[in-house]
């Protein structure tokens, strides 16, 4: 996590920078490999608490805001095309990224970065103009 925050204000907003901050952000080493398990056992018995499922949901939604700003300036750069509705793609990249990160768990550390490239590199093409 504390590596995201670098990587955060290492530069302005890209389509490579996007994804240089969601590839720093899954489970591809020790640290953010605990951070991903703990997420996941926290998400499983947040399942049985409503108060605790509305924390969880106020996280996601935070992240999803994030990421629709950066959409939205990748969007006024001309980096996405501007009929796309940055709202539900933040939505849909964020429900397919939690759900990536959550499949990585498991597979070994040492395969899940081969595992990526087949569908990791397919998002950003969709989106440039």
């Amino acid at each position: 996590v504390s590596r995201l925050k670098v990587v955060i204000r290492r530069r302005p907003m890209s389509l490579d920078h996007l994804e240089s901050l969601m590839l720093n952000a899954l489970p591809l080493d020790n640290e953010t490999d605990t951070y991903w398990r703990v997420h996941q056992h926290f998400s499983v018995y947040a399942l049985s608490k409503s108060e605790v499922s509305e924390q969880l949901r106020e996280f996601t939604l935070k992240g999803q805001h994030w990421l629709e700003g950066a959409l939205l300036s990748l969007q006024r750069s001309g980096d996405i095309e501007s009929h796309i509705n940055t709202t539900e793609l933040s939505g849909q990249i964020m429900d397919w990224f939690l759900g990536l990160g959550n499949n990585l768990l498991f597979w070994p550390l040492s395969e899940r970065s081969e595992k990526i490239p087949e569908v990791y590199h397919l998002a950003p093409r969709l989106m440039v103009a």
